[in-house]
C-alpha cells in the first residue's frame, strides 16, 4: 500500500444515495457500497476526509509533527462554551475525553484558581493567563491518559492570544503529545495563530473543526498500525473443496439456471471455510420434527421457494 510510504488523503463524492446517483450519471459508472469503499481504505491505511476544506487542513496537520498515537483527547480553555462545543462534537466523533489521573488533577489544583471545571474540558477560567496556560497543558501532557491535547482561547478583555500563544509553543518543545489549538476569532488573534502555524502546531477558527481533524488524524495512525498487522498464514486453514463447488455450479449452468438457491450457496460457502448457518430441507412436517430435533432448539422455519 503506497499509504506505507507517505500519508495518503482522500476525498470522494458519493457516499449517500443522493451523491451517489450524481456520481453515476456524471461518470457512467455504477457506484458501489460506501460503506465497504470506506472499510477498505481504512484498512489500507488511508486518511478519508469528508469536505474540501478538511482535505486542505488534513495535509497541512499531516506535514506537521502532529502525531497522535491514540484518540484520548484532553481540552484545555477559557471559555466553558467553547470547550463543551468540543466536547459535544467530539462525542458526534466517538473521540474519548480522557479521564485525567489523580496526580493531574492534584497537579492542576496546584497551579489553577479553585473555581477551575475539576475535569476535563479543563476549564481555566477566562481570565487565564499565560502561565495558567502553560501549567496546564504541562499538566495534562504529562498525563498517560491522554494521547493528544487542544488548547483553545476565546478572546476576552484580559486575553492575551500572542502571549498565550508563546506559552504553548514553549511547552510544545518540551511535551511528546501532540497540540492542536483553536485561537476563536479573527484580527485579536491572527497573529498569535500565525505564530501556532509557524512553529508546525496546527491552528483552527472553531472548536468543531479542530475535533474534525483529530479524529481524522488519530483515526489515520490508527490505521497505520493496522497496516502492521497480517494476516495468519493461509497454511493454518484447511484447503478450499474446489472440485465440489465446481461440480455444483457446472450442474446449475447445465440447467440453464443464473441464480443458486439458498442450499446450494451455502454449500459453495462451506466449501471455501466460511461459516454458515446449518440448514436443511424437509418435506413433510413429521420431517421438519425429525430435522429440528436433530439440529437443536430453538430453530428459525422457512419457505424454501426458488
Amino acid at each position: 500500500s503506497a499509504a506505507r510510504i507517505k500519508p495518503i488523503v482522500l476525498l470522494k463524492a458519493g457516499r449517500h444515495a443522493g451523491g451517489l446517483a450524481a456520481v453515476e450519471t456524471h461518470s457512467g459508472m455504477a457506484g458501489g457500497s460506501d460503506i465497504v469503499f470506506d472499510a477498505a481504505v481504512r484498512r489500507a491505511g488511508v486518511v478519508r476526509v469528508k469536505n474540501i476544506g478538511h482535505l486542505f487542513y488534513a495535509a497541512k496537520a499531516l506535514a506537521s509533527k502532529f502525531r497522535p498515537q491514540g484518540k484520548r483527547l484532553a481540552i484545555i480553555t477559557n471559555g466553558g462554551g467553547p470547550g463543551a462545543m468540543a466536547a459535544d462534537r467530539a462525542g458526534d466523533l466517538d473521540i474519548p475525553l480522557a479521564e485525567l489521573s489523580a496526580s493531574t488533577l492534584q497537579a492542576l489544583n496546584a497551579a489553577m484558581p479553585q473555581t477551575w471545571s475539576q475535569r476535563n474540558p479543563v476549564d481555566i477560567e477566562g481570565d487565564a493567563t499565560p502561565k495558567r496556560y502553560h501549567d496546564a497543558i504541562l499538566a495534562v501532557a504529562g498525563d498517560d491518559a491522554v494521547d493528544g491535547v487542544l488548547v483553545m482561547l476565546s478572546p476576552q478583555a484580559m486575553t492575551q492570544p500572542i502571549e498565550v500563544a508563546k506559552a504553548v509553543i514553549d511547552v510544545d518543545l518540551l511535551t511528546a503529545k501532540p497540540i492542536l489549538t483553536c485561537w476563536m476569532g479573527e484580527e485579536q488573534v491572527r497573529e498569535a495563530r500565525s505564530m501556532l502555524e509557524d512553529a508546525g502546531i496546527p491552528s483552527f477558527r472553531m472548536p468543531e473543526t479542530a475535533i474534525e481533524l483529530y479524529a481524522h488524524i488519530s483515526t489515520y495512525y490508527w490505521n497505520q498500525k493496522l497496516l502492521l498487522q497480517t494476516p495468519a498464514p493461509l497454511s493454518k486453514h484447511a484447503r478450499p473443496e474446489t472440485e465440489g463447488s465446481k461440480m455444483l455450479i457446472e450442474a446449475v449452468l447445465h440447467e440453464r439456471r443464473k441464480v443458486l438457491s439458498e442450499m446450494e450457496s451455502k454449500a459453495i460457502l462451506r466449501a471455501f471455510r466460511i461459516p454458515v448457518a446449518q440448514t436443511m430441507v424437509a418435506h413433510t412436517p413429521t420431517e421438519s420434527l425429525l430435522l429440528a430435533e436433530q439440529i437443536g432448539f430453538p430453530i428459525a422455519m422457512k419457505i424454501d421457494s426458488p
